[in-house]
């Protein structure tokens, strides 16, 4: 790509019939919600007067790319069928070209681009003009024989060749069918957009009054989710409106002004670049504010953050700016040069937690609701790290059903490779879980340098569904270790608090994820697990690592409680308050249950009589009425119900066949 490809939206001749004293650059205002047609906001807007009788300027994109015109549908004429297309002024006055311009960048001008290292967070590479006209001048002759000719679609196609093409292409062009490429090519003199004439801004007011909107953007596919989900958030929403979730708005302001030094006919001393492009005074300061779901600060684009707003306080928690948070992740809190606000509370609404991505070892630190405070003095530009609740996070990889006895690997697999994704690589391990791209594994390796884990141990889906639990779940060990690498505190049991080994965080939460009985017995080990934690499996496992306050779920009998009434308490216990994502134990039988809680104390190690099983919690099965009528989990055999069966005073969860008569339940803190 030639140096110089990046130019100005006038161009010299045309700057000499703008008066530059008339200027006036304003930002389209925040908005928590942009409306599809409506001005996006931090949109520039740029309005001046032109010399009387002067000719009309031209709009210069500003890089190399594909053009899409979108017709005004209040405007007026109408978007003629190819048969209809002639190439006189009667016909060109009857037909609609007023209307916005869309400029999707070129691959190869996009790497010069980058190639810059301008001082942008996020580099655009979608530009959007409007109010413009495409000029007859552009239709007749620029579209018409001054372009690279290209195929058009339809059926059957019509290749530049054919003599109908002039006609097919104007039509498609008017009705936003078809995308001339423009060129920046080898010199000046053979780039398209200097070349040829171009489509015009659309003077009001006695031909004099101009306002075009200059909007800026980042579309590109999305690293945490189907980019379908940017359709479902901006339902109705043409992509090519900038309202669209798909678009990730940058201030365009900002964009040129950080790209003058790089622009074509936008020299410092040049008078209508100098109004436009001015810096101090009352003109905007903008400071990035980086949100990824990535524990580092690398480029990012999520379907989820557009269903989030990013809101800046100041420290009396006033209200200073709601905005639709881009899917690339990075806010623009703009403030005049001259009036400076660098003290803030930044705070997110929409359901994702947040977290000061500066936080030493952020990926081992729960996330929460709490406005962060900052002072752009000494951090200009933050780094938010936004992290989707764990429960949600725990249901975005398939239900996988390799059967077989599994419980307790399947459970604590989805576990770990869940706050992997959220708290490490941002969704991009379980979305597309069968190859992990290279900076998913880099993010993973530099979390966890200098410990146990490494990124093979989850690279590609792995571990894999269908190992044997005693091949899959120690594989996972690392990676526990990694995120609770500290050792537990020594239990006091009979008196004492000796251990011959001394278990960390991550040793312990697999011995009681698999309930190792063993484990909790032998002198030399047991003084590693408390008490209250034993017997609960994954839940257990929730509470005693901190990734859960407490149980939501942890049944005692009552003095003089029968059977029925103390499992039917646990029935109705069990039909409120679990979240999705939850963990979840149950054990066939109570005395099973209560003797693997009393086995630290007991001369022996607990035989077991029959089974237990280990579960994710998905949701509640409700019948017509509201009423909850199973319990919708996941488990080796993948997504299934189970079942509450019994008269009331009776009742039992089944699963397999059987019912249950012990379950246990921790919801994610985070």
């Amino acid at each position: 790509m030639r140096d110089g490809f990046l130019l100005f939206p006038f161009s010299p001749a045309d700057q000499g019939r703008i008066d530059p004293t008339s200027i006036s650059v304003t930002d389209i205002g925040y908005a928590p919600a942009p409306v599809a047609g409506q001005p996006y906001p931090q949109a520039m807007r740029l309005a001046f007067r032109l010399t009387a009788g002067s000719p009309v300027p031209q709009v210069r994109p500003l890089f190399p790319g594909q053009l899409r015109f979108v017709a005004d549908p209040a405007a007026p004429g109408v978007i003629p069928a190819p048969d209809d297309v002639e190439f006189t002024e009667t016909a060109y006055a009857g037909w609609r070209t007023i209307g916005m311009l869309r400029l999707t960048v070129d691959p190869e001008a996009a790497r010069a681009l980058g190639e810059l290292d301008p001082d942008l967070a996020v580099l655009p590479n979608v530009v959007w003009y409007g109010p413009v006209r495409i000029s007859q001048e552009f239709l007749f002759s620029t579209l018409r024989t001054g372009l690279r000719a290209e195929r058009l679609g339809g059926t059957p196609s019509i290749p530049p060749s054919d003599p109908r093409w002039a006609k097919h292409a104007v039509a498609a062009f008017l009705d936003g069918r078809y995308e001339p490429t423009i060129r920046a090519g080898a010199t000046a003199a053979t780039d398209d957009r200097i070349a040829h004439p171009m489509p015009t801004v659309h003077p009001t007011g006695a031909q004099h009054d101009v306002t075009l909107l200059v909007t800026a953007a980042t579309r590109q596919s999305p690293k945490d989710g189907p980019r379908e989900r940017f359709n479902v958030l901006s339902a109705g929403v043409d992509e090519d409106d900038p309202a669209h979730s798909a678009n990730g708005a940058v201030p365009a302001r900002h964009v040129y002004r950080v790209l003058r030094q790089h622009l074509t006919d936008a020299a410092t001393g040049t008078a209508v670049p100098d109004a436009v492009l001015a810096t101090g005074g009352s003109a905007p300061v903008y400071h990035a504010l980086r949100c990824t779901r990535t524990w580092q600060p690398v480029a990012e684009c999520s379907v989820h953050f557009p269903a989030q707003r990013i809101s800046v306080a100041d420290p009396a928690g006033n209200p200073l700016a709601v905005q639709r948070l881009p899917a690339h992740g990075v806010f623009f809190w703009s403030y005049p040069a001259d009036a400076p606000v660098r003290d803030l509370r930044v705070s997110v609404a929409g359901g994702m937690r947040w977290i000061d991505g500066g936080t030493a070892d952020v990926w081992r630190q729960p996330a929460a609701t709490v406005a962060l405070a900052y002072d752009l003095a000494a951090t200009p530009s933050p780094h938010l790290q936004l992290r989707l609740p764990m429960g949600e996070a725990m249901l975005t990889e398939p239900r996988d059903a390799p059967g077989g006895g599994r419980c307790t690997y399947m459970s604590m697999r989805r576990s770990v490779r869940a706050l992997t994704d959220n708290r490490v690589c941002g969704g991009r391990l379980n979305f597309g879980r069968g190859v992990t791209g290279p900076g998913t594994r880099q993010l993973m390796d530099d979390a966890w340098a200098g410990t146990p884990a490494h990124a093979g141990i989850l690279r590609n889906n792995q571990p894999l569904p269908n190992l044997s639990p005693d091949v899959g779940a120690p594989r996972l060990v690392p990676v526990l270790r990694a995120f609770f690498p500290d050792e537990v505190p020594a239990q006091n049991i009979g008196g004492s608090t000796h251990r011959a080994t001394a278990y960390d965080g991550g040793e312990m939460a697999y011995r009681l994820w698999q309930t190792i009985i063993g484990s909790f017995h032998a002198e030399g080990t047991k003084r590693n697990f408390p008490p209250t934690v034993i017997g609960r499996g994954g839940p257990g496992v929730l509470v005693a690592t901190g990734l859960a306050a407490g149980f939501q779920l942890d049944p005692v009998r009552r003095p003089g409680e029968t059977d029925s009434v103390y499992f039917d308490r646990v029935v109705g216990l069990a039909t409120a308050g679990i979240r999705p994502g939850a963990l979840l134990q149950f054990w066939n039988l109570d005395t099973d249950f209560e003797g693997i809680k009393a086995t630290q104390t007991s001369a022996n190690a607990h035989p077991m009589d029959s089974y237990g099983h280990s579960l994710v919690f998905v949701g509640y099965d409700r019948d017509g009425t509201g009423a909850v009528t199973g319990l919708i989990t996941i488990d080796q055999f993948g997504e299934g119900i189970r079942t509450i069966g019994g008269a009331a005073g009776s009742r039992l969860i089944e699963w397999g066949g059987a019912d249950q008569q012990i379950w246990v339940a921790a919801n994610w803190a985070e």
